[in-house]
């Protein structure tokens, strides 16, 4: 992994987005390459953490956007929440107190990945596994398309994205909510896109999903 390399197009993302005075959407796809690369740091390898740790200290973090790196740090630590086994192992990986968990399902199903629901200060923060397990690795295999919305996906995302709504429907209505985060890493990202599709279907009861 070419952490440096990884860094250089970040910054110059970051960098174009500032002259072209590009709007948050701009930042959303800066931030979703971070996250890949960042994660997977975390994940490997200690000296490649390290590694990046140095490239992010504070000289490099004068070359990106602040917010960026803030939001970096913050969604790759919640993705990394998802692949706990207790709720104190997700509160080690995520550094977010276990009594903010409303939702949780620590093991993945055929149908639906291993999630955390978090519940702070009128934000809900949806954290999807990526694959670990075995039933994770069949929904990655299932390759056909499924109908979502008014298009198609990969029928194991979408059942995914399907199974979780309906997983977490009943706690997300009993919040009072102002926004909705989700984060997932690898395949739990590509489900959690879909379950930002299907929350924002659902706009007269959750505004504000990303």
């Amino acid at each position: 992994m070419d952490l440096n390399g990884c860094l250089q197009i970040i910054r110059q993302l970051s960098e174009t987005r500032e002259r072209l005075h590009v709007n948050s959407g701009g930042q959303s796809s800066i931030l979703r390459l971070g996250i890949a690369f960042y994660f997977e740091a975390l994940q490997n390898d200690a000296q490649v953490k390290s590694a990046l740790d140095t490239l992010l200290s504070s000289e490099n973090q004068q070359q990106l956007h602040p917010q960026l790196v803030e939001e970096l740090h913050f969604y790759a630590k919640l993705a990394r929440a998802a692949y706990a086994n207790t709720p104190e192992e997700a509160y080690q990986r995520s550094g977010v107190p276990d009594q903010y968990i409303v939702h949780s399902q620590w093991n993945s199903t055929s149908e639906t990945p291993a999630h955390v629901l978090y519940y702070r200060n009128c934000i809900a923060y949806i954290c999807i596994r990526g694959t670990k397990q075995f039933e994770d690795v069949l929904r990655a295999l299932s390759c056909s398309s499924d109908q979502l919305l008014h298009g198609r996906g990969h029928s194991g995302a979408v059942r995914a994205a399907n199974a979780l709504l309906v997983s977490m429907l009943p706690n997300l209505e009993s919040l009072q909510l102002t926004h909705i985060f989700v984060a997932g890493h690898s395949f739990g990202g590509a489900v959690g896109s879909l379950l930002v599709l299907l929350l924002k279907e659902r706009s007269e009861v959750f505004q504000n999903v990303h």
